[in-house]
């Protein structure tokens, strides 16, 4: 991972260690870790793109909570998320979409070039590996306490910011070996940098709902499942309507167009 994210990580948590050491009132200000598996899929409707299959993900980080009233509070922290997700590409006769240029193993930009070193390939499916730094801003409304448990319902945003973007991409080979076969560029522990073709930030409605486990005092185990909504398109290239990469047989960008969703199950822990 990179260093600077981890700096980030634990510069913000050691902040929100102290900042609720300064409240003086543990009641108002709560803060603890999580971990989130989640089932992870891409929705588009761009007619050339269609929705792949489910992916598992994961994310795990710092949860931070502050009372606005007996019965809500504002949940937020930092997350790290680790999204997965994949995309199928069309091709007809009237619309060539997903070729791209391959050299020493990497994706270059797609152009018309008598470099005959470089291959040239039919994207037809892509899987998504993209890491983001994640801030949540979710309402949080608990039920007394019933026994131990104490039972909430949630509702807000999750603002992302990535900091990876990876992929594992199925082609056939155009030139200089034209064959029909699907073949693979790319592995899951070597997969192919996407970096400048992905959006910088994606932005998600969150809601869902759970439950705390009182330990003792304000120590409580957390369990929740919430489902999240894409709403910016993460895909895109920032800052370009289209594709650096991925361009038609006559050379023209392909616009791209996905939003990323999951479930994700939490399972943490609040002072």
């Amino acid at each position: 991972m990179n260093k600077k994210v981890l700096a980030l990580v634990f510069s913000l948590s050691i902040g929100v260690f102290v900042m609720g050491q300064d409240k003086g009132d543990s009641k108002s200000f709560r803060f603890g870790l999580k971990a989130s598996p989640s089932l992870n899929w891409y929705r588009t409707d761009n007619p050339k793109m269609t929705k792949g299959g489910k992916a598992l993900g994961f994310g795990w980080g710092l949860i931070t909570e502050f009372k606005l009233s007996e019965s809500a509070s504002l949940s937020t922290g930092l997350h790290l998320d680790y999204d997965k997700g994949e995309v199928k590409f069309t091709n007809d006769t009237s619309y060539y979409i997903g070729y791209y240029y391959s050299k020493d193993g990497k994706i270059v930009e797609g152009k018309t070039t008598k470099d005959t070193t470089m291959a040239r390939y039919q994207l037809d499916s892509r899987k998504y590996f993209i890491n983001y730094i994640t801030l949540p801003a979710v309402i949080k409304m608990k039920t007394n306490e019933i026994g131990y448990l104490t039972y909430f319902g949630q509702f807000g945003f999750l603002l992302s910011f990535k900091t990876k973007a990876r992929s594992v991409d199925g082609v056939k080979e155009i030139y200089p070996s034209p064959s029909s076969t699907p073949i693979t560029l790319g592995t899951k522990e070597a997969p192919l940098d996407i970096n400048k073709d992905s959006q910088l930030v994606r932005f998600q409605l969150s809601i869902g709902g759970g439950a705390e486990y009182n330990i003792s005092g304000n120590t409580s185990l957390v369990f929740g499942l919430n489902y999240n909504r894409g709403f910016t398109n993460v895909l895109n290239p920032t800052f370009r309507s289209k594709s650096n990469y991925l361009v038609t047989k006559d050379g023209s960008p392909v616009p791209q167009k996905a939003f990323a969703d999951n479930i994700a199950l939490t399972v943490g822990i609040l002072f």
